[in-house]
């Protein structure tokens, strides 16, 4: 184990009045291949209520880090209140900035599921709905789940969509023949059970696309150079999957991964830096064996030897 720089008294002392919205049990065990995990560094979680001290664990098996908090709670509201991507004065920006990205997405979910002219695409954790309006555009039936009140209230308003606040709110005759969660999968307290619930909304030859953002070997590096480790760098996600983690989720939850990319075309970045850096690191994606792209997306299939 390495020990990370002391978070300063400070830190310790928020650390200890936010100990009752940590898990009752520290995640000693990785919830996605069930080895053992180690406690490598503490970060603050932001809310308007101040600073949270959470600490972060890494599963020596397949690698993922996962912050010990639990993001099911009430409490995880006050974060996502000061988040950009929930703010609504930053719709019009946003869609600039991912229009192009996402009809890239809706073109690879049209190749690769069902072929009838009738379908239905299900969007979790839908945001603003800019992709689901761009499959409405394309004559399917679409659906969205957003658990922010804020996001979710604004939805209904519009009345472009079916909407939903949970998973569990869908109709159990309902069938998709696309599923995609893009930055979704890594803010969801328990992914399996998750994965579990779509697996049985899913087609036969439904296609389910999921974006998760790659940051395990930037982690791992800083850690190893015993740099420390910043919440720019890990986000305010619950896990950092590896890619031998995401693997081991999707089969145990009944998916098989047909294909992984780095690549993102049509996206872009407004901050100088984040884009120089995620060029940068996309020039070197394309090095064999390597992917240092800022982001994976998986593009997943019903397994039909593993049914749940």
């Amino acid at each position: 184990m390495i020990n990370e720089p002391d978070a300063g008294s400070e830190a310790k002392e928020m650390g200890n009045k936010v100990a009752g919205f940590l898990k009752s049990r520290q995640p000693e065990v990785c919830r996605l291949c069930k080895s053992p995990a180690t406690r490598v560094f503490d970060l603050p979680l932001y809310s308007i209520e101040g600073d949270w001290i959470t600490p972060v664990y890494r599963c020596r098996g397949c690698k993922t880090y996962m912050r010990d908090f639990d993001y099911s709670s009430p409490q995880m509201i006050k974060h996502f209140t000061l988040s950009t991507y929930t703010n609504l004065s930053n719709e019009k920006r946003l869609r600039h900035e991912k229009l192009d990205y996402f009809h890239f997405i809706a073109n690879k979910a049209q190749t690769a599921g069902n072929k009838e002219n009738d379908k239905n695409a299900l969007d979790v954790g839908s945001c603003f709905g800019h992709l689901l309006d761009i499959f409405k555009s394309r004559n399917f039936q679409t659906f969205g789940v957003e658990p922010f009140e804020p996001l979710y209230r604004e939805a209904i308003r519009r009345k472009n969509h079916s909407m939903f606040r949970d998973i569990c709110g869908l109709p159990d005759s309902l069938k998709f023949d696309v599923i995609t969660m893009l930055d979704t999968l890594y803010l969801i307290e328990d992914p399996l059970s998750l994965l579990v619930n779509l697996r049985k909304r899913i087609k036969p030859n439904g296609v389910l696309i999921i974006r998760i953002v790659n940051r395990v070997w930037i982690l791992d590096t800083l850690r190893y150079l015993r740099f420390p480790v910043s919440s720019n760098v890990f986000g305010d996600h619950k896990y950092s999957f590896s890619l031998n983690g995401m693997r081991l989720l999707l089969k145990a939850a009944g998916f098989k991964t047909v294909s992984i990319t780095g690549k993102e075309p049509g996206k872009l970045i407004s901050d100088p830096k984040r884009r120089l850096l995620a060029q940068i690191f996309s020039l070197f994606s394309n090095l064999p064996g390597v992917n240092l792209a800022p982001g994976l997306i998986l593009f997943c299939a019903p397994n039909p030897d593993n049914r749940i």
